[in-house]
């Protein structure tokens, strides 16, 4: 078989191993097509031959039968016969199977001649193509272009090996200089921004204090204000009229206060008040008479208890006393004195005032000390 030609100037493609292992395996397949043919054609002729010996059976039982019928010389010469009958059709029928293995041996060894021929002319076209592709220029790029691309690869490396290697180097002979411009550079500007990471410094160590310090102020605070406010009260219990106007300020809500300090405070105005109103009211005279000028004089005397018995035994048809017995109300020191006072005005008056109702005594006598010749 001649081998096929390729066009002058196309470009051939050199086939792999794929290829031709593809062209070997549909030859053998064609061949093994081919020998199940011939194995199957000779199933038929051994079945025809099986045939035609069933028919050959019959026929032999045929002419026996005719033979009996007509007769024949002795049993002996028809069995001769049938044997000579018998022996003709196994000899045609051997000699029509020898001549059809025969056909199938020749048709089989000529489908392995021409099998092998053809796979000899696959390898000697593949092997004509890959000669022809390594004389070409396809081959001649494609190693150009690999041995190019591995060339660069490798310079590539190489460069990027020598480039940190002098970068490296570079900087460890510069490294003297970068320390000395660093740390320069840092001096600089911690120089230059001193005042003002001084000043960040000093705010955030105030804020700092002062957060951590305002919940402890705060609470002492608070306990400094009750603890005031427990001493107002102690001194107020023992007749500081001055500690009871100022807790009495806060009962009123003249005064801020904290709930706590209100609460001690309107428990202490109240019972001090409620206490001098229920106190019943005590004679109280000196061990020998004065005179009215000297009652008047021991109004003035630094003991609460001479000013009380003062106010007591000075004499009721006097009003003119009534002008020191406001004064004394408005501002005497001694819780005692002040009420005896109220009590001398409801006695001179007719009114009935009581402790601490300030505003309300100042009201009246401001609108009636005209009818008390003042």
């Amino acid at each position: 078989m001649a081998t096929p030609s390729l066009p002058p100037n196309q470009a051939t493609t050199p086939p792999n191993d794929v290829a031709v292992g593809k062209l070997i395996d549909e030859r053998i397949e064609k061949e093994r097509a081919y020998l199940m043919f011939a194995q199957d054609q000779a199933k038929k002729d051994r079945e025809y031959f099986k045939y035609l010996f069933d028919r050959a059976v019959w026929f032999v039982g045929f002419v026996v039968l005719v033979a009996g019928f007509f007769g024949f010389r002795s049993f002996e010469q028809l069995k001769d016969e049938i044997n000579t009958l018998t022996k003709t059709e196994v000899q045609k029928a051997q000699s029509e199977l020898q001549g059809m293995r025969s056909s199938v041996q020749v048709t089989t060894d000529e489908l392995k001649s021409t099998s092998k021929r053809k796979l000899d002319n696959v390898r000697v076209e593949v092997q004509k193509r890959v000669n022809d592709e390594f004389k070409s220029e396809n081959i001649t790029a494609l190693v150009a272009s690999a041995a190019k691309e591995r060339t660069e690869k490798e310079l590539s490396g190489i460069i990027r090996s020598e480039t940190a290697a002098q970068v490296t180097k570079g900087l460890q002979e510069q490294q003297p200089f970068i320390k000395a411009t660093v740390e320069s550079q840092t001096k600089e500007v911690v120089n230059t921004l001193e005042p003002s990471i001084t000043a960040v410094l000093s705010k955030a160590t105030h804020d700092e204090v002062a957060n951590s310090v305002a919940p402890i102020s705060s609470q002492l605070t608070a306990y400094g204000n009750l603890i005031k406010i427990g001493t107002l009260a102690t001194l107020a219990k023992n007749d500081d009229r001055k500690s009871y106007d100022a807790l009495r300020d806060i009962w009123r809500g003249i005064t801020p206060a904290s709930t706590d300090e209100k609460q001690v405070a309107d428990m202490t105005v109240m019972s001090i008040a409620r206490e001098q109103y229920l106190r019943p009211v005590s004679d109280q005279r000196f061990p020998t008479p004065k005179t009215p000028q000297e009652l008047k004089q021991l109004l003035s005397s630094t003991l609460a208890n001479e000013r009380i018995a003062a106010l007591f035994q000075y004499p009721r048809t006097d009003h003119s006393l009534l002008p020191t017995v406001l004064q004394m109300i408005n501002a005497d020191q001694s819780i005692d004195v002040v009420v005896a006072a109220i009590r001398r005005l409801n006695s001179e008056t007719g009114q009935r005032f009581n402790f601490p109702n300030y505003d309300e005594i100042n009201a009246w006598w401001s609108a009636n000390k005209a009818h008390f010749g003042n």
